[in-house]
């Protein structure tokens, strides 16, 4: 078989790395996020860690919370630059006629700051990879090398830009002291939009769902969070993040996350982040979420809701590392 064949073989299985914290589409590479936004009376330069000024003393007090239990140990406190991440996935496809289909796969989810990065398939050995020599796809097995580039390739690169912005979305949630904040509210009820369950339609076992009522609501306009460009705008590009927090460990359990034009929500970026019964776990010093339902909007609905049933699942094992050795030369492809 070709390689051009083997990698058509292997595109849809491989798709699923792609959901890790809500990637819908994979889009092009969007252009990094201007760290100033217009303001009244004029534009502001965005700190990390900075708390907007008219930030109400009660949305700062639940900001605090979560920082505090989301607080790394002294030792781990330094910038995570590289992480080696052993997945499973389960991705769930819904039919025309409402049946669905499940399959779980197995990935290795390696990174390095500010632009490698690589997914391997555990069964298969294929690894699809971007570093200094480009995009490329490698099969151990058939003894494949293909270079990523041209017509052919285009989605295949769009791909791996996504998983790239995947990556950088999972260390702003693991590192919620150093986003950039734009604004900060305190919510009084859980957002519009959640899905709704009762006894026909139970929510998933050990949701977070089931709770929305009873948690505590935080909501934070920043630049760091990377989805699906549904709008090109003049602006800074602005992600919102609607985080329901637990009332007494103070730890986030539902986020609801969608670009933000000018106060406005783009539903088709829309996503929705289960961390389901409070699986957090300690990897290398650092309080993190291991185990994560993803759903996508529902499009149309009216009003916006979210599908009921997760797209995805994900579970991060304990033989995962946020302090992987990295170099450059870890993300060039082995030649034959």
């Amino acid at each position: 078989m070709t390689p051009i064949g083997w990698l058509e073989m292997c595109r849809g299985r491989s798709l699923v790395c792609f959901a890790l914290l809500g990637a819908q589409a994979p889009a092009p590479e969007a252009a990094p996020q201007a760290p100033v936004v217009a303001t009244a009376p004029g534009p502001i330069i965005l700190q990390p860690g900075a708390l907007p000024a008219d930030a109400t003393p009660e949305a700062r007090a639940a900001w605090d919370a979560l920082l505090t239990a989301m607080q790394p140990k002294p030792e781990s406190a330094a910038v995570i630059t590289a992480f080696d991440l052993a997945i499973q996935t389960r991705v769930t496809t819904v039919g025309e006629g409402g049946g669905s289909q499940s399959n779980m796969v197995d990935l290795r989810y390696r990174y390095l700051h500010p632009g490698c990065i690589s997914t391997t398939m555990a069964d298969s050995k294929v690894e699809r990879m971007r570093g200094p020599d480009g995009d490329w796809l490698w099969d151990p097995k058939k003894g494949d090398l293909v270079e990523l580039a041209g017509k052919d390739f285009a989605q295949d690169r769009r791909e791996l830009t996504q998983t790239l912005s995947i990556a950088r979305n999972y260390l702003a949630l693991a590192e919620p002291a150093r986003l950039r904040i734009a604004r900060l509210e305190l919510l009084k009820s859980p957002p519009q939009g959640l899905p709704t369950f009762d006894a026909t339609i139970p929510p998933p076992k050990g949701s977070a769902l089931a709770r929305a009522g009873e948690l505590k609501w935080v909501s934070i306009t920043s630049p760091d969070f990377q989805l699906v460009e549904a709008v090109r705008s003049e602006a800074a590009r602005l992600f919102t993040a609607q985080i329901g927090l637990d009332p007494t460990t103070h730890r986030p359990l539902l986020a609801m996350i969608h670009q933000d034009e000018g106060g406005t929500r783009v539903l088709e970026t829309a996503v929705l982040v289960d961390l389901a019964a409070d699986q957090f776990k300690e990897i290398d010093g650092r309080l993190v979420p291991t185990f994560f339902r993803v759903h996508d909007p529902l499009l149309p609905s009216s009003p916006f809701t979210f599908q009921s049933k997760a797209r995805v699942e994900v579970a991060i094992r304990p033989d995962s590392t946020l302090r992987a050795k990295w170099t450059v030369e870890d993300f060039r492809p082995k030649r034959l």
